[in-house]
């Protein structure tokens, strides 16, 4: 019992009293409240098992009229491109959702693709160059039926699916047709299809996951998380785990709601409120006494409380100051009543004023640099109007002209009505630090002047292999308009994706990736870039290891067009080894060649012919006519002579009139005796000259390995002795090292 006679808890009766009211209600509202929570999960479920059905007979519907295009294959034995293009144009108009349809051969190389536009980087695609697509082919290649890929990046952007139908021609594997899905294009179809008793498609987001990767994701989805019930579903399809992920929009989730808890907690609301202010007013008169006897303690209390903040204000101050010294910031109050200004001493000196100067607000105005007062008033005037924070930068000059950067910030104090009554703020020296920014501007910009100009090809990748910078060097020598054409994009799929002979090359053999990854210079001579036309041009290259901090974050690559030197080191190469009259092979390059030709046929044990050929009638042409037509006339006999022998044999210039041929892998002795006849026939033909007909002939002496010789200098000496045979004998004739009598 109090002094008044009331009992100590008689005072908390009508909270208490409302409490149990309010108990009594919260209860009810919260059964209400869980059966309207049950019913919406039951929806969410349903529409997750409706959707993951939908996709799921969605793909299996398309199946069939695939499965139609690969037994089609099979049955007309292949289909031309013209052909199947018909045929997936008019599936996929059909169906909605696909990507192309594309056609791999049984290498995996994709060789068609509809439509072409837009999935022109999908052509020629090795499915090898990545596991997932390697895997699947290679699942589809090996059975009959279709089969459906793990989640994968398509060069064409975005992720996506591949269902890969096997093409089969008599039981044998001809390649495999592939039905490109972008996962967003398909689902963003599949789920804007409405049935009856489904959601409407802006009352619910939808996820997809297909073996637990996401590949499907609505714009709103990831923004409900933890604030909705999610639902999913679960089905297999084709071999793999098909999730949909549901959430209700929170303005469907308040439609769905009924009135009937609200009305039941604010009836039941109401109604405690009511009997606890009537309790409430009953115990009014008592406790009045009470609450002025607390009040008068709590007003003693509070006075000591206003001492020790006081001291406690006066300590942090001392602190603040400190600080502000340390940190060699200006501190000032402006009072706006009077125009009166006060500065900590760090003002003084960073502004250049005397210390026995009373500062006013035109003692900080005069000393702005005349190009930044205008704005450093308005930012100001603006923050005492309420219109902005005071956080801007300005210059100021100092008595003896020097110039410094100030970086000043403010905040406004109001009174109870709002009027601002003074502005307090804080300023500090930007000079040493603008300094050190321009100078690092002007460094970037020394070295963008060096990137721009150069004529070699430079460019930068991230561990990735995306680019993050290229010069325009390296966008003229790739046939690309600028470098924001391939910034960002994966350089060894786009430039190096195959050796020069045209042959994948796997990203793991890259010699570019070999910098970062070894932490060393690479240089290379002997490859190819690709050019977006898809053409090739050999390259000279290094590749660089970029290191940022003590860490490799990529590398950065030159390269220049080496076409012209190796077209250079080819023609030289080739003058080396060729007569310069008649382009034939030198005498140097016969024997090195005719020393194969007889290293081949002593291993399969057959025979080669040296022939010696020396033109009959010659000398006449070169009096009656002249050298130049006597060139003339050794430019056509070896043409004929080109003509007359097989691609395996040689043709050389021995000099002079003199002609040399290998003639390899024969089988008797007959074989070099009809070429021999053949080339006698040949050159014997008249040759127009400068309008004149020509004779000439010629005479051949032969020589068979092994059976007249060992070794190139006896072979061609056992040559040239029969054809100086032939010589003496009457000419225009051929003859056997060895013979008697002179051959036919």
């Amino acid at each position: 019992m109090d002094r008044h006679g009331t009992p100590a808890g008689g005072r908390w009766f009508p909270a208490a009293l409302f409490i149990v009211i309010a108990a009594l209600v919260l209860v009810l509202w919260h059964g209400l409240e869980d059966r309207e929570q049950q019913n919406l999960k039951a929806r969410i479920e349903a529409e997750a098992d409706y959707l993951g059905s939908h996709v799921e007979a969605d793909l299996r519907g398309r199946l069939p009229a695939l499965q139609r295009l690969a037994r089609s294959w099979e049955i007309h034995r292949g289909l031309s491109e013209e052909e199947f293009s018909e045929e997936a144009a008019t599936f996929i108009l059909d169906a909605p959702g696909f990507q192309a349809l594309e056609w791999a051969d049984a290498r995996g190389i994709i060789r068609w693709v509809s439509p072409l536009e837009g999935n022109e980087m999908a052509r020629g695609l090795d499915l090898s160059f990545e596991k997932t697509r390697r895997d699947a082919f290679l699942a589809a290649k090996g059975g009959k039926e279709p089969i459906l890929s793990r989640p994968v990046e398509l060069v064409q952007g975005g992720m996506g699916l591949l269902a890969i139908y096997p093409t089969l021609v008599a039981g044998r594997f001809e390649g495999a047709i592939l039905a490109v899905f972008q996962s967003t294009k398909w689902l963003d179809y599949v789920f804007s299809v409405k049935s009856l008793g489904s959601f409407y498609a802006a009352d619910r987001k939808v996820a997809v996951l297909l073996d637990g990767e996401q590949i499907y994701v609505q714009a709103g989805f990831k923004e409900l998380e933890g604030k909705v019930e999610t639902a999913s579903a679960r089905t297999a399809m084709l071999g793999h785990d098909l999730t949909v992920q549901v959430r209700p929009t929170e303005a469907f989730i308040r439609r769905s709601r009924t009135p009937l808890p609200g009305i039941v907690a604010a009836t039941g609301f109401v109604l405690a409120l009511l009997v606890s202010v009537i309790a409430w007013l009953m115990q009014r008169e008592r406790l009045a006494a009470e609450r002025s006897r607390r009040t008068s303690s709590e007003l003693e209390t509070a006075l000591a409380e206003k001492d020790r903040l006081e001291s406690w204000l006066r300590r942090a101050l001392s602190r603040i100051d400190l600080a502000t010294q340390a940190g060699r910031m200006g501190i000032w109050t402006w009072h706006l009543a009077d125009d009166r200004l006060t500065w900590n001493e760090r003002m003084f000196d960073l502004f250049g004023v005397p210390a026995d100067v009373s500062p006013t607000y035109a003692t900080w105005r005069d000393t702005i640099h005349p190009d930044d007062i205008d704005a450093a008033e308005a930012h100001l005037n603006n923050a005492v109007l309420g219109k902005e924070r005071f956080d801007t930068e300005f210059r100021v000059v100092l008595p003896g002209g020097e110039v410094r950067n100030i970086r000043a910030a403010a905040r406004v104090e109001r009174d109870a009505m709002g009027k601002a009554e003074y502005v307090t703020g804080i300023n500090w020296d930007m000079t040493e630090a603008r300094r050190a920014v321009e100078a690092l501007r002007k460094k970037e910009e020394e070295v963008r002047l060096l990137l721009y100009s150069t004529a070699e090809a430079i460019y930068g990748i991230d561990l990735e292999g995306r680019c993050t910078f290229a010069n325009p060097s390296c966008a003229r020598l790739l046939g690309y308009p600028d470098v924001d054409s391939f910034i960002g994009r994966n350089m060894h799929r786009l430039i190096h994706y195959a050796w020069p002979d045209g042959e994948p090359m796997p990203i793991e053999d890259c010699n570019i990736f070999k910098a970062f990854r070894e932490g060393k210079r690479v240089h290379v001579d002997n490859e190819v870039l690709w050019r977006a036309d898809g053409t090739s041009f050999p390259v000279e290259y290094w590749s660089y290891p970029q290191v940022q901090e003590g860490r490799v974050t990529g590398s950065v690559v030159t390269f220049i067009d080496i076409s012209d030197r190796l077209k250079a080191v080819e023609t030289i190469r080739h003058m080396a080894t060729h007569d310069t009259l008649t382009d034939l092979p030198t005498l140097r390059l016969y024997r090195d060649r005719l020393t194969m030709a007889m290293r081949r046929a002593r291993r399969n044990g057959l025979s080669v012919a040296a022939m010696f050929v020396d033109l009959d009638g010659f000398k006449s042409v070169n009096d009656t006519y002249g050298h130049d037509a006597g060139d003339a006339v050794l430019r056509e006999v070896a043409g004929r002579l080109g003509r007359v022998v097989r691609d395996t044999d040689t043709v050389a210039r021995a000099g002079g009139d003199e002609f040399v041929l290998a003639l390899t892998d024969l089988q008797a002795r007959e074989s070099a005796a009809a070429i021999a006849a053949k080339t006698i026939e040949s050159l014997t033909q008249p040759i127009n000259v400068n309008d004149r007909q020509v004779l000439v002939g010629a005479s051949i002496g032969i020589a068979l390995f092994p059976a007249d010789g060992a070794d190139v200098d006896g072979l061609i000496k056992a040559a040239d002795t029969a054809m100086y045979e032939v010589k003496r004998a009457g000419k225009n004739n051929f003859r056997f090292a060895g013979d008697e009598g002179k051959g036919a």
